[in-house]
């Protein structure tokens, strides 16, 4: 399973995402709601 992050904030950033997860991305509040509401 490759994992992958979307974050809104990067304070913490390394405390938030699970240390095996391959890519992470920094996006605004609105579009990180959106890729959880569309699943990929």
């Amino acid at each position: 399973i490759v994992a992958a992050a979307v974050l809104s904030g990067n304070r913490n950033f390394e405390g938030r995402v699970h240390p095996l997860t391959r890519a992470n991305y920094l996006a605004s509040p609105p579009l990180v709601v959106a890729y959880a509401l569309a699943g990929t």
